[in-house]
């Protein structure tokens, strides 16, 4: 009978996955997986023809790991609007090697953009329906608030500083405000 195989795929998955977690993605080399596991180098180039194929499962991983924020933060407590907001903060500040993964470095050709707001159409009528700006005034309030929040969430990934949920609740809600105020302003000006 053929010896039992002790390192499957999804063990050396999850070991380069938490190693990131860890370390940032960066760190992951066939090495440091294989010590990560405890074994040898072996099993990863059993299972995986090269190390950029085991990247590409861990930028899965971490996709599907902000994914589940997005989805807890929608049934939580925030507005359907400030939900993704959150999640993409939260996200940054819980799991900031992960953000930075997804979000702060160069993407390589075989990644496909990972976009927090895959709804962006609905999000752009949305806030015409429910401020009265036209549609370019709605897609500059959105990249506004875009710039805040990454801003925001940059900071937090970093550890320049670390915010409460609440507090950035509360920034979250009185930028919404401030810029809200703005927009309505520049749109009732014409």
């Amino acid at each position: 009978m053929p010896p039992k195989i002790r390192f499957d795929r999804d063990c050396i998955i999850n070991a380069a996955y938490q190693l990131a977690r860890k370390d940032g993605y960066e760190a992951i080399n066939a090495r440091a997986v294989a010590k990560e596991m405890g074994s040898s180098t072996q099993p990863l180039f059993r299972v995986f023809e090269n190390m950029e194929k085991l990247k590409a499962e861990v930028y899965k991983k971490a996709q599907l790991c902000c994914q589940r924020y997005i989805t807890d933060t929608r049934s939580g407590a925030w507005q359907p609007d400030q939900a993704a907001a959150m999640a993409y903060l939260l996200f940054a500040r819980e799991e900031p090697q992960l953000f930075r993964l997804l979000f702060m470095r160069q993407r390589t050709a075989a990644e496909e953009e990972f976009r927090l707001d895959r709804s962006y159409d609905e999000t752009i009528k949305t806030l015409m329906t429910t401020s009265g700006l036209t549609r370019e005034q709605a897609e500059r309030f959105y990249q506004h608030m875009c710039v805040f929040i990454h801003g925001l969430a940059t900071m937090q990934a970093t550890g320049l500083t670390v915010f409460t949920t609440e507090h950035l609740s509360d920034m979250l809600k009185e930028e919404y405000f401030a810029a809200t105020v703005v927009y309505r302003r520049r749109a009732s000006n014409g």
